[in-house]
């Protein structure tokens, strides 16, 4: 059995889920990641009829959350050729009314838990010539977004991040890209407490 896997971050619900399904259905093997443990299970059960699927619980808000989801794929008999960044975090407010400590959990995920685990894997990829990294940025990432400023500002670090990590990459057969979506009806506005009138969201694949 092949021991190539594709690494999916916030794989629990929303585009992560998504994406976990879609590659599942193409026979690709998964390493799936989350902090609801149940729901990471209930999906794993699912996809398991079609291709392995491991499943490793952490919590990337914190900074060991990261190093335990490093050490245990790199434990594992397992060689990551893909990695969907795709956790984040958001929250609607005027930064002087934000609570720090979601203002930190934010920069946490959004940007340094992305790029440590670029740099825990984009090595292993270019070494054997292959492989990708998809990092799920936002339209936010093009414009200054007022309420939501820690959130777009923190989607722009990961499209400038992306792009250039895509030129360092491709003369080594490694693509990087962002993907940047609009709105999507996830759980991802309720989380973050936005008003319906900030969004008008499409369903996932409509």
């Amino acid at each position: 059995m092949s021991s190539e896997r594709i690494l999916v971050t916030g794989a629990s619900s929303g585009i992560g889920e998504g994406f976990a399904r879609a590659w599942a259905a193409q026979g690709k093997a998964l390493i799936l990641t989350a902090r609801r443990v149940e729901r990471l299970e209930k999906l794993a059960t699912e996809l398991r009829a079609q291709v392995p699927v491991e499943l490793i619980a952490a919590d990337l808000s914190q900074p060991e959350g990261v190093d335990q989801l490093v050490a245990g794929c790199q434990q594992g008999p397992w060689t990551i050729v893909g990695l969907l960044n795709n956790a984040g975090l958001g929250w609607q407010s005027s930064l002087a009314q934000t609570d720090p400590a979601k203002v930190a959990a934010m920069l946490q995920v959004n940007m340094s838990a992305l790029t440590m685990l670029s740099r825990a894997f984009l090595p292993g990829m270019i070494a054997r010539r292959q492989g990708f990294i998809l990092n799920i940025a936002s339209t936010a990432a093009f414009q200054p977004v007022p309420y939501f400023a820690v959130y777009s500002a923190s989607k722009a670090y990961v499209l400038s991040l992306s792009e250039a990590l895509h030129e360092e990459a491709r003369e080594h057969g490694v693509h990087v890209a962002a993907l940047c979506p609009g709105p999507v009806a996830t759980e991802f506005q309720e989380v973050a407490g936005m008003e319906p009138r900030f969004f008008c969201p499409q369903p996932i694949g409509g």
